[in-house]
């Protein structure tokens, strides 16, 4: 047995001749891609979230610790270029091009680009599945050479470092802080400014919420992150097994197994941390899944098997699904809604793509889920979601005919990996020469003989995807932080140069580790949105990857590379060549150049203009000519991408302020000229509005959020210009709105208010009486019935018009 740094162990020569830096570099870059969107968050939302004119100073606006979507964009373009140009070096190296894979994942592709012109939301999620998915399809072909698929499983493993790094920060320091800082003066504010009752079901639930230190790192949903570390942990865990086998294997004592035996107990700590029960129970089934294998491992006829449960236990989540939805809701808001509320979402998903027969071929775009949902949903059903919450519901929904293609593929590479496992844990017998012994364990005596390399590549990754989290998150650092930070990059530097080497690994059983992995987050994602996240879709798009990798090769060809140390790029040299070989790498660096033309650049000048809005609106918001001025901003954003419904709702806005802000200044003792030529003004800016509204129609952007400005617009006209009749047009988009949300007591209530100032008391009434309707059916979440004091109004006109009470309960 020959040293680490010297030569080859475990499957490869480090000479110049065999170690390829090319194809290091370029399973890093995707590493790298993936760990920063795990640490640093992607927010959308990053201007107007509420009214910039009522909004502190310039001077007192947050921080950006955040991706904005321009960014994000960016992100997605260098994703799908890497992945390409990672295609083509694998081809150069040898790797067998999967055509099943490319094309399934093609097909997703082209439905998701498809779908993205709908609606920036659309636009935003699909270019990230995109990116995901090319991700994995790259990291999927390098994973075919032992040493890439080493470098991409201890990338990926090592981000549970500064993961649990940030999660134990936000618990012991800034969840508390947070909670301090919500004195009672602010809150009295936060109340008056959402119109919430103190002690009311709404006031209570956010106080729950912000009292509970749910960790949710950088994915906006706790349950998600719970998903992606449980994946984590648990292949950690299978590392450390195999890590322990190895060394018993040369009577030794397993102390390597402590580096992934350590990740594994952090990202177990961190899951705890999120108390996502649903990632609990899912670690819980995998477990077991392990527990198989190594009762298989020495019965090899149970092997075949694996596959098949693990196929088995998604179903098991899906029947449990079914079977709590198919009990019914229960009487009070005490019973289990959780998988009764997944069980609403698929019933309405399905409800959509029956409805209408496009859906079913091209899909839902993501950006008109929630709006179509909020009509089809269970009058029972209290949320509005942008998502069913499960991974194959999700995608067949938003991608039609290419959410099937999806979901064939990753089903497809789940059973590859399956299949390969039962090779990785064939047991080792007696009569077996004692090179395959240390070949099976990947370990020598001489461990810390790390080749010098690893350590600059390590650094290369770490100073990618820690200082990347470090400059965009800067703003928020302190000196205390600051350590945390550090700790979290040596634990991810040292990790990641440790298990990166073979003889740290034992490459049968990270392989099932990988198969785990895999199995738990399509197990845990019948009820979660770990590939719907743009944030977490890469991550969970990998590890589905290297656990197919290996099985490209023909099973004789993938044993006799591990077995015999064979070169990996000979390894398929029999492999068909040919201009298909390098098509898919071509493809997807033509889409990553024509992703940067047609979204990136105009993401970018969009999110430009935003910002430009924001910060002169900030910085003089009481003038006229700031508001002007902002208006003209979000027209070049509205011009830059005109699917963003923002830059048309507060340019609608903006112009109502003015024209309020002009109504205001008409006295009685002005010259009649005077105040006509001020109305004139008023009518102008509300003329502007609506013009605004119907740029916005032609754009396909109808929600009911749009149709209740339409209404505002409407009443606003008829108040400030004496002209009645606008109330019956905003009555017309109001009843538009409550088509779009049937179930939204909220969107009736503003229909029933109108239909009473417009002496139309007993129509009124009807929807005072589906108010409160809707309201009662909403027990199962008693934030989201209607405050107590406009059950009372409601109440009141109904027996104005004589509607007993008695009818209405």
């Amino acid at each position: 047995m020959v040293p680490v740094g010297v030569e080859s162990v475990g499957n490869e020569s480090t000479g110049a001749s065999s170690f390829n830096h090319t194809l290091t570099i370029a399973a890093i870059l995707i590493v790298a891609l993936v760990g920063i969107r795990c640490l640093v968050p992607i927010s959308p939302n990053e201007y107007w979230d509420s009214n910039p004119a009522q909004a502190g100073s310039a001077d007192g606006h947050p921080a950006r610790l955040s991706f904005d979507l321009a960014e994000s964009a960016w992100l997605d373009v260098l994703s799908v270029l890497v992945a390409g140009a990672a295609l083509l070096l694998g081809v150069r190296d040898g790797c067998r091009i999967s055509r099943s894979t490319c094309v399934l994942a093609s097909l997703g592709v082209a439905f998701c680009c498809v779908q993205m012109p709908t609606h920036i939301e659309s636009l935003y999620k699909c270019s990230s599945w995109i990116a995901a998915c090319t991700l994995g399809v790259a990291a999927l072909h390098l994973a075919h050479r032992p040493q890439t698929r080493r470098w991409l499983i201890a990338g990926t493993v090592a981000l549970v470092f500064p993961i649990t790094m940030d999660a134990l920060w936000f618990v012991m320091v800034d969840h508390p802080f947070m909670v301090d800082m919500f004195t009672v003066e602010k809150e009295t504010a936060f109340l008056n400014a959402r119109g919430w009752e103190r002690g009311s079901p709404q006031h209570l639930k956010y106080l729950d919420r912000l009292n509970a230190p749910d960790v949710i790192g950088a994915f906006a949903f706790s349950n998600v992150l719970g998903s992606v570390m449980a994946a984590l942990g648990m292949l950690a865990l299978t590392m450390a097994c195999g890590a322990f086998v190895a060394r018993r294997q040369m009577n030794g004592w397993p102390w390597i197994m402590i580096v992934p035996g350590v990740l594994a107990v952090a990202a177990l700590v961190t899951v705890l941390l999120t108390r996502s029960k649903g990632a609990a129970v899912a670690v819980l089934m995998i477990v077991a899944l392990l527990g198989f294998i190594l009762i298989a491992r020495r019965r090899m006829v149970l092997c075949r098997w694996v596959a098949p449960l693990a196929f088995a236990l998604i179903g098991v989540a899906m029947l449990v699904v079914i079977v709590r939805g198919l009990a019914g809701p229960p009487q009070t808001m005490e019973g289990e809604r959780s998988l009764l509320f997944r069980y609403q979402y698929w019933g309405a998903a399905a409800k959509m793509i029956t409805a209408d027969a496009s859906a079913a071929l091209v899909g839902i775009p993501p950006g008109d889920f929630q709006e179509r949902y909020a009509a089809a949903k269970d009058p029972l059903q209290p949320e509005e979601v942008a998502s069913a919450h499960n991974v194959f519901i999700d995608q067949i929904a938003m991608l039609g005919l290419g959410g099937w293609a999806w979901t064939a593929l990753m089903l497809f590479w789940l059973f590859q990996s399956g299949c390969h496992v039962r090779a990785c844990v064939r047991p080792v017998s007696e009569s077996n020469d004692k090179k395959e012994r240390l070949t099976d364990a990947d370990t020598s005596t001489s461990i810390w003989q790390i080749d010098g390399r690893f350590v600059l590549y390590a650094c290369l990754l770490s100073a990618m995807v820690l200082g990347g989290q470090l400059i965009k998150r800067w703003a928020g650092v302190d000196d205390m932080r600051l350590l945390v930070w550090a700790a979290g990059l040596a634990g991810f530097l040292i990790t990641t140069a440790l298990l990166a080497t073979a003889s740290w690994t034992n490459t049968r059983w990270m392989q099932v580790g990988a198969f785990l992995a895999a199995t738990l987050l399509l197990v845990h994602n019948q009820i979660e949105m770990t590939f719907h996240q743009p944030g977490s879709a890469p991550i969970a798009w990998l590890l589905l990857a290297v656990a197919a990798g290996p099985a490209l090769m023909r099973e004789k060809d993938a044993l006799k590379a591990s077995d015999e140390s064979s070169e990996p790029g000979d390894v398929n040299q029999t492999a068909p060549r040919g201009l298909f070989r390098s098509t898919p790498g071509v493809a997807l660096i033509v889409l990553g150049l024509a992703g940067a033309v047609f979204y990136a650049v105009p993401m970018t000048s969009q999110q430009r203009a935003l910002a430009t809005a924001d910060h002169n609106l900030r910085s003089s918001r009481t003038s006229e000519a700031s508001l002007l001025r902002a208006v003209k901003d979000l027209r070049v954003a509205e011009g830059a991408l005109s699917i963003d419904p923002k830059p048309y709702v507060w340019q609608v806005r903006l112009h109502l302020n003015l024209a309020m802000a002009q109504d205001m200044t008409i006295k009685p003792t002005m010259p009649a000229a005077r105040q006509q030529a001020i109305r004139d003004t008023v009518r102008d800016h509300l003329d502007a509005s609506h013009e605004t509204l119907d740029r916005a129609a032609d754009a396909g952007l109808n929600s009911s959020t749009l149709l209740r400005l339409r209404a505002d617009v409407y009443r606003a006209s008829a108040a400030m210009l004496d002209t009645p009749d606008d109330l019956k047009q905003a009555t017309v988009a109001l009843r538009g709105a409550v088509r779009a949300k049937p179930y939204s007591w909220q969107v009736r209530m503003d229909l029933a208010e109108l239909l009473w100032r417009r002496g139309r008391k007993k129509e009124a009434a009807d929807q005072y009486v589906e108010c409160l309707k809707l309201s009662e059916q909403a027990y199962l979440d008693q934030a989201r019935q209607m405050p107590a004091h406009l059950i009372e109004l409601a109440e009141k006109r109904i027996e104005t018009v004589n509607s007993p009470a008695d009818v209405i309960r």
